[in-house]
């Protein structure tokens, strides 16, 4: 081969080989982690130090963002004429469509989704108050929660829970779990309003196929969601229930 190419931020050695690193998990590397199990935590270290290590023996970066470019440049002092951006493709727009069992039928059309792995960094508190705050003003909002709980991140899931709880949204919320593609495009497809919480994001697929199934999307302004939506989302200011509430109501006000 006349190079190698690995698809991850580790450090890599063959023969007198150039290696070209591919930067794309984020939430270790920019994301303070504080609100992760101490495992977890620890983990992110040593991912850390993998990366940093990448960063200075590598011969040339693929970064998957403007976001993923300005970190290695800003944070790591990673030559910039070493990093070439690539982002993702466009995702493929909604198929065949399967409605969620867990999803009742008469909440199609009728109901907010968020989908990914439910972790701190996903930032699902701003949502789950948001939703709260428009109950006590007896704005009537449904959401649908989709995407897998790690084990060693059950402790958020309760968390969530607990909140959800506390506004009295038992049956407001609906967790679906991790679903499949046809089930995914369903909700892009039925969903009021697409909502996107993340902390921090290399990328950001599922923002990718929200926009693809031609949703209407509320977004935290944090990197690099700006990048990816565009124009095509409203954003709230990260951590800010209330205005995330007030970009939520007015958005059920003019799809009324």
């Amino acid at each position: 081969p006349d190079v190698i190419f690995v698809p991850l931020a580790r450090r890599f050695c063959y023969k007198d080989l150039p290696v070209v690193n591919m930067v794309q998990g984020m939430e270790p590397l920019a994301y303070d982690d504080r609100e992760n199990p101490l495992r977890e935590r620890m983990k992110n270290l040593l991912r850390r130090r993998a990366a940093r290590s990448a960063a200075a023996h590598a011969d040339g970066f693929i970064a998957v963002s403007n976001f993923v470019r300005d970190f290695l440049v800003n944070e790591w002092s990673v030559p910039v004429e070493k990093i070439v951006v690539a982002h993702y493709g466009p995702a493929d727009p909604p198929g065949r469509c399967l409605r969620p069992a867990s999803v009742p039928d008469d909440w199609a059309g009728d109901f907010i989704f968020t989908a990914g792995a439910l972790r701190p960094a996903r930032g699902l508190e701003d949502l789950v108050e948001a939703i709260g705050r428009l109950a006590e003003r007896n704005v009537e909002a449904r959401l649908v929660v989709a995407g897998a709980t790690d084990p060693r991140m059950s402790s958020y899931r309760r968390a969530m829970q607990a909140r959800i709880s506390h506004h009295n949204l038992r049956d407001a919320v609906i967790w679906t779990g991790r679903l499949n593609k046809e089930e995914m495009d369903w909700c892009y497809r039925n969903c009021k309003i697409f909502v996107m919480t993340s902390r921090v994001e290399s990328f950001g697929m599922i923002a990718m196929e929200a926009m693809a199934g031609g949703c209407v999307c509320v977004a935290a302004d944090n990197p690099c969601l700006p990048e990816v939506f565009g124009e095509a989302s409203v954003y709230y200011p990260p951590k800010d229930s209330a205005a995330l509430a007030a970009a939520v109501e007015r958005l059920l006000g003019a799809d009324s």
